[in-house]
C-alpha cells in the first residue's frame, strides 16, 4: 500500500497556495522500487525530519509537491541507491488450479 502524507493548515486559499510550495526535509530514503513496467512511479520509505516515523511514499514526475519532485529527481539520479526493478503481481490461479488446490 502506498501513502503520501499531505498536511494542510489554514484557510482553503492558503491550502491551494501551499500546494506547490509544501516542503518536508528528507532525512533518509531507502527501499526504492518501480511501481510499474513503464517506470513512471516508484515507491520508497522516507524519514522526514518533521515526522517521528518512516513513511511509505509514492513518487512520480508529475506530483506538484516540491519534496516529491526532489525525491523523483534524486531517486532517478541514483542518490538513494538503485531503484529495484518492477515486479508484476503473480498471475491469478486458473479455475483448474483452484480446483486442484481445493
Amino acid at each position: 500500500m502506498i501513502y503520501q502524507v499531505v498536511i494542510h493548515t489554514g484557510s482553503p486559499r492558503s491550502m491551494s497556495e501551499s500546494r506547490e510550495g509544501a516542503m518536508f526535509t528528507t532525512q533518509t530514503v531507502n527501499n526504492l522500487e518501480w511501481c510499474d513496467a513503464e517506470q513512471t512511479m516508484f515507491r520508497c520509505m522516507v524519514k522526514y525530519v518533521e515526522f517521528n516515523e518512516v513513511l511509505p511514499v509514492g513518487v512520480n514526475a508529475t506530483d506538484p509537491y516540491a519534496h516529491i519532485k526532489e525525491l523523483w529527481a534524486n531517486g532517478n539520479a541514483g542518490k538513494y541507491g538503485a531503484i529495484a526493478p518492477y515486479t508484476p503481481p503473480p498471475e491469478p490461479p486458473t479455475p483448474e488450479e483452484k480446483l486442484i488446490a481445493g
